[in-house]
């Protein structure tokens, strides 16, 4: 069962990942009258306050069926914020290339 610190790592994790994710986008300029809600909504969620009340509650009362759904919505958790690491570091390898093959 995780425990309570592991827990906030994997929100904190998730959270820095989504506001990668979540950047003003020049070609999506309606979306600019949310930009307030999004600092906002971010502000909350980083608080350690807000991890400590989320993590309390994936806390199961020793129900198996219950552990294996924290964990699993953990798990979901990870494989974004790994699949948010990965494609940024794939983006980054490929600018690199095209940066080395265009010396030549």
């Amino acid at each position: 069962m995780p425990t309570q610190p592991e827990i906030q790592n994997v929100l904190s994790n998730y959270i820095k990942s989504t506001k990668i994710l979540l950047v003003l986008d020049s070609e999506d300029r309606p979306l600019d009258q949310f930009i307030e809600f999004r600092n906002k909504v971010f502000m909350l969620v980083e608080k350690d306050n807000f991890l400590a009340a989320v993590s309390n509650g994936l806390k199961p009362d020793q129900d198996i069926q219950d552990i294996e759904v924290i964990e699993a919505i953990l798990l979901e958790m990870k494989s974004f914020s790994n699949a948010v690491e990965v494609a940024q570091q794939t983006a980054k390898d490929e600018a690199e290339k095209k940066g080395w093959f265009s010396n030549y």
